[in-house]
C-alpha cells in the first residue's frame, strides 16, 4: 500500500509540473509570428512574438495614433505568460493602460485571456473578467 501511495504522489507531482510550465510553445507553434489587430479603435495595432528570456511574449511593434494617445508604447509587453491549452486554445496575459488628462500612464495592469483561434489565421481573444470585451487579430505575413 504504502508503495502504491508513493507512485501516486509521485504521479500528481509530475502531473502538477507539466500543468504549471509556463511557457509550452515550441519555434514553430501557429501562434508565433506578427499579428494585426481588427475590428476595433485599436486596429493596425501590431504586436509580434519572440522568444525573449527562455519564453515567448507579445511586443508592440506598430501603434495606431489612438492607441499612443491612450497610453501604449512601441516595445511595449502586450502580451505574456502565453500557454498553449490546446491546437486551437491558449491563455496570456494582455497589457492594458491606464492615462491621466494629461496623456501620462498611470497605470498598467495584465489581465488573463484566452485566445482562441478561427478559421484563416485569425484569433479572437475573449476576456476572463469581462465576457462582453473581446479583440480580434489576423496574422500577418513577415515581410511587411
Amino acid at each position: 500500500m504504502l508503495k502504491y501511495n508513493k507512485l501516486l504522489g509521485f504521479f500528481f507531482l509530475i502531473i502538477l509540473i507539466i500543468s504549471c510550465k509556463e511557457n509550452n510553445l515550441s519555434q514553430n507553434d501557429k501562434l508565433i509570428g506578427t499579428w494585426t489587430r481588427v475590428g476595433d479603435n485599436y486596429a493596425r495595432m501590431r504586436v509580434t512574438i519572440e522568444k525573449k528570456d527562455n519564453k515567448y511574449v507579445g511586443k508592440i511593434i506598430f501603434l495606431p495614433t489612438l492607441a499612443q494617445k491612450n497610453g501604449f508604447v512601441f516595445n511595449d509587453v502586450k502580451w505574456k505568460k502565453i500557454k498553449k491549452i490546446n491546437n486551437n486554445k491558449y491563455s496570456l496575459l494582455n497589457l492594458d493602460v491606464t492615462v491621466n488628462t494629461f496623456g501620462d500612464r498611470v497605470k498598467e495592469e495584465y489581465n488573463k485571456c484566452f485566445v482562441y483561434f478561427t478559421p484563416k489565421d485569425k484569433i479572437k481573444i475573449d476576456f476572463k473578467d469581462d465576457d462582453r470585451r473581446v479583440q480580434y487579430w489576423v496574422k500577418i505575413n513577415q515581410n511587411y
